[in-house]
């Protein structure tokens, strides 16, 4: 009888390459919310313009202390400017459509 041949050896799979990391930014500038992701060196979304709600949303999934605050002072002091303005606006289309009807008057 003929010996057996030995199995040819396997070769070694190679290793998967693991994923670069993954990095998502929330940023806040010039009164804008912004979200960003990059994956190693590759952009996967360059900034991308959010409501402050979807900010406020999105931090409020972490269990980061003080971050939620942060974006929620934040939040705030947008709306209560915001506010300001509209407020201010009201005034002046009062004050011209007071001024439109006296015009109109003397018609």
């Amino acid at each position: 009888m003929k010996p057996a041949k030995a199995a040819p050896a396997k070769k070694a799979a190679p290793k998967a390459k693991a994923p670069a990391g993954l990095t998502v930014t929330l940023a806040y500038a010039d009164g804008e919310w912004t979200v960003a992701a990059s994956q190693g060196t590759k952009a996967l979304a360059k900034p991308y313009v959010i409501k402050a709600g979807e900010a406020l949303k999105m931090v409020g999934m972490l269990d980061v202390p003080g971050v939620h605050e942060a974006v929620e002072e934040i939040v705030n002091a947008a709306r209560a400017e915001a506010e300001a303005e509209a407020e201010r606006l009201r005034a002046e289309l009062a004050e011209i459509e007071a001024r439109l009807a006296e015009l109109r008057d003397t018609e």
